[in-house]
């Protein structure tokens, strides 16, 4: 299908999307390569103002050309292997996506291939001839689709206009939720629904409580030590405006770092807004990279307006969310500037970017640049800008953990350990970090060996001096 959709976009001039979703993407299998193209096509840009450049007179054409286009995507697709149908019956199923590899499963598995017609919708747009043939072949119809009733509607319309007065099923009828992803027991409860068949035989299966078990930031993760210090400055009552990236763990218990989220590069905007309605000084967080993806207009416009904002902007060194990409301040460990997929690759003379000059540049003049595991330091700053007037920006810089780690190859910082007999069980470790190294057991207090980075953002918390280096004292644990 991805090989098709780079021939299918070349041909018809249209942006083609592969949508996998979350089932498909968590799933692995065998692949079997096809072969390779035997050249590889030259890439050039042709001038053609014509075509690229959408001012009215142009735009009037394109907008009838796009129509033809349209129109010659649905032929082709009406050629293709994508749409499969299976089954003789007068009760029709049409699925797509992974629920269709559910529904053709319960169908196997039941014995009804005599009874049922199952039509796959395997792209968009549907060809008319698919619905066509596949509404005449059929007395009614039972939508299986995931979200919103995008197909369902489609056929409801298809048969309308083809004077089909059938009966279409699916999440208008209630027969399948709205909400959510399926599962094949929900898939097979459906068409059990649909087809007049005995409901399924629900075997109790006895499930022990389990507890709950939200994601947390990695144990060592930087940003664990910026919201620790950013909450002790800024206080509970101070409104947090989030982003989309790592740093949205810091939503909840026990560092409260997320009042309010949106959509990336929103946290400014709303820090923006909220100040300006509450004239009370508001925080906004946002990583390294999400602030050079959506940052910056956000920030000139604070600046402009002289929102009373503090902007925290969490540099880790890469985007660590999506994958490890390398970020503006991603460097090789030496100082130098990483490899961004370029025509050239970075070398001593390349300048690093500076997100300093960059805040600077939009009119930040209070700037402050910390590193959160020089907490003191760090503390002050975020004290100092909580004072201050107008947009501030606190940097804190400090790699990702669990890039740090790989790129160190093996070799570990020192590990933390609690020292029992120092020990008072007050429990300030974890109401305060949530770093899933810290374990509690019985009552007692131990630090997981292997998850421990070494971070010592414990040890800067702990009152009773009870949390030391591993090489201080080794027979604690």
């Amino acid at each position: 299908m991805t090989r098709y959709a780079f021939e299918f976009s070349e041909q018809t001039r249209l942006p083609v999307i592969i949508r996998p979703t979350t089932r498909v993407c968590h799933s692995s299998g065998i692949v079997t390569f096809g072969p390779l193209p035997d050249k590889r096509n030259p890439i050039e840009f042709t001038k053609d103002p014509a075509r690229y450049v959408p001012i009215p007179s142009n735009a009037r054409r394109m907008r009838k050309e796009l129509t033809e286009r349209y129109a010659e995507a649905a032929r082709l697709l009406q050629e293709s292997e994508f749409f499969p149908r299976t089954g003789d019956g007068k009760k029709g199923i049409l699925a797509s996506g992974v629920s269709y590899a559910y529904a053709a499963q319960v169908i196997d598995d039941l014995g009804l291939r005599d009874r049922v017609t199952l039509q796959q919708i395997g792209a968009y747009p549907i060809p008319d001839k698919v619905l066509a043939e596949f509404l005449q072949a059929v007395e009614s119809v039972l939508v299986v689709e995931e979200l919103t009733p995008f197909v369902e509607d489609w056929v409801s319309l298809a048969a309308f206009r083809q004077r089909r007065q059938i009966p279409v099923y699916g999440k208008h009828s209630g027969h399948l939720p709205v909400e959510y992803e399926y599962s094949p027991d929900l898939v097979e409860d459906a068409m059990r629904d649909y087809l007049g068949l005995e409901k399924r035989d629900r075997s109790a299966v006895a499930v022990p409580e389990l507890p709950s078990r939200p994601p947390v930031l990695c144990p060592g993760c930087p940003h664990r030590a910026s919201f620790y210090l950013a909450r002790r400055a800024f206080g509970k009552k101070t409104i947090y405006c989030n982003d989309i990236g790592c740093y949205t763990l810091g939503y909840g218990q026990p560092l409260h770092a997320c009042d309010v989220l949106l959509c990336m590069g929103s946290s400014i905007s709303q820090a923006s807004g909220i100040a300006r309605l509450t004239g009370r000084r508001t925080v906004a967080y946002i990583g390294d990279s999400t602030f050079f993806h959506s940052g910056f207009p956000a920030l000139a416009n604070a600046v402009q307006a002289a929102d009373n904002i503090t902007v925290v902007i969490l540099d880790n060194y890469v985007a660590a969310m999506t994958g490890f990409q390398p970020s503006l301040t991603t460097h090789d460990g030496e100082g130098r500037p990483a490899a961004h997929g370029g025509s050239h690759a970075p070398d001593a003379a390349t300048p690093r970017f500076s997100i300093e000059d960059a805040v600077r540049g939009l009119g930040v003049t209070e700037v402050y640049s910390v590193d959160p595991y020089d907490e003191d330091s760090a503390l002050a700053a975020f004290r100092k800008a909580r004072k201050g007037t107008g947009v501030n920006v606190v940097v804190c810089h400090s790699p990702c953990a669990v890039n740090e780690r790989r790129r160190r190859k093996g070799q570990r910082r020192a590990t933390f350990i609690i020292d029992r007999e120092r020990c008072n069980a007050c429990t300030l470790c974890v109401r305060m970090l949530g770093c899933p190294g810290i374990l509690v057991t019985d009552g007692e207090y131990a630090i997981d060996q292997e998850l421990c980075d070494g971070c010592a953002l414990c040890a800067y918390v702990c009152k009773q001096k009870a949390i030391v280096q591993a090489t201080e004292r080794k027979e604690s644990v």
